[in-house]
């Protein structure tokens, strides 16, 4: 089990009623969302999106956005073909449409069966602030054609109090693309407590199948801003 902001999250409906919580007292804002602020916010996403745009190469590519929260993702990036963006929080969905009416958004679960393939899929902040981070990962890589884009906070990283998320081993993330076949081809460290991985399905990769990320370690500061990060964005993935 983990915790966002204090509160244990085991199931879907319990993510979905944190957010939806959250919500009501904050609005559409990237706080809603356990960002710090505006620019922390953004910085993942344009990270995110220059991965993106580096697959952009050749014919279009369908794109599905899993936990596409209220659409935010396109202001940075447009997708070169098909696009679909989905998640569990109805709110977020009618929001991604008001804002984005030229794009395709469903209330659906990944884990849903009525899904098709895409080329790319993608996953901006996702991975480690969902109930079953190691199991969305797999459904995500099962629908990609192609390729994967995603963030991960690193077990590394974190400073010990926020030992409620869920912690990703690099040995461990490695191994659970190696069994989907996909190896990853891209690291993009920014230096934070996460790191943007792109990842190809191993027939498409001209590297091999067991490539590590090789992953720094990040210090935390003695002057008080740990503290206060912890007090203010209680157990938030994306310091």
């Amino acid at each position: 089990m983990i915790q966002l902001g204090g509160e244990p999250v085991s199931s879907d409906d319990e993510l979905r009623n944190l957010y939806q919580t959250r919500l009501a007292e904050l609005g559409f804002c990237p706080e809603m969302m356990f960002y710090r602020d505006k620019n922390q916010h953004e910085l993942k996403l344009l990270a995110i999106a220059e991965q993106l745009r580096l697959l952009q190469a050749g014919a279009p590519m369908s794109l599905l956005e899993i936990g596409c929260g209220y659409g935010e993702l396109a202001r940075f990036y447009t997708s070169t073909g098909d696009y679909l963006g989905i998640d569990i929080v109805p709110e977020f969905v009618s929001e991604a449409k008001e804002r984005n009416p030229g794009l395709s958004y469903m209330e659906k679960s990944a884990f849903e069966t009525d899904i098709s393939q895409f080329d790319v899929c993608v996953l901006p902040g996702v991975l480690s602030g969902v109930p079953d981070s190691p199991g969305l990962l797999k459904r995500a890589l099962q629908l990609s054609r192609r390729y994967i884009v995603f963030d991960v906070t690193l077990s590394n990283r974190l400073p010990s109090s926020f030992s409620s998320l869920f912690r990703w081993d690099s040995n461990e993330l490695a191994s659970l693309l190696n069994g989907e076949g996909f190896a990853s081809v891209r690291v993009l460290d920014m230096g934070r407590s996460w790191v943007v991985l792109t990842a190809s399905r191993v027939t498409l990769s001209a590297v091999s199948p067991s490539f590590r990320p090789c992953i720094g370690v990040r210090r935390a500061t003695g002057d008080g801003s740990e503290k206060r990060r912890r007090t203010l964005y209680r157990d938030s993935p994306h310091l």
